[in-house]
């Protein structure tokens, strides 16, 4: 049996911005924080980060040929995953729609979605 610390997933879940004050980022942080109850500006980023890797997924899906069965398999996977947890409605079934997925766009329709889509609610209140 090996040791729990191999077991360890060691991959970051979140990303610092690259300019740390930048007046606009800053405020639309503030104003995602306040409107939705995170608890520090850590929660905004872990989103923004997951987003980005499934954005780039779509992107990369999109290169492909509509036919190839790598883009049907992991397209549709993706779809139904993004779709299962609210982000995305069922008339928006196209890749083409996850690429305008935004942070408060995707935060707004799903009550909790952080939680949701990291799977792991830190707090009970964040659910």
């Amino acid at each position: 049996m090996p040791h729990s610390s191999f077991l360890r997933n060691h991959g970051k879940t979140s990303r610092t911005p690259r300019r740390p004050f930048e007046k606009q980022r800053l405020d639309i942080e503030m104003k995602l924080i306040g409107e939705f109850g995170l608890k520090n500006k850590r929660e905004v980023w872990r989103t923004q980060l997951t987003l980005a890797r499934i954005r780039k997924a779509a992107r990369v899906l999109l290169t492909l040929d509509e036919k190839d069965p790598k883009r049907l398999f992991e397209g549709g996977a993706l779809l139904r995953r993004l779709m299962r947890l609210g982000v995305l409605d069922e008339t928006k079934q196209q890749l083409d729609y996850v690429l305008a997925l935004k942070p408060a766009v995707s935060l707004a329709p799903a009550e909790g979605f952080l939680s949701v889509l990291l799977e792991r609610a830190r707090r009970p209140l964040q659910c």
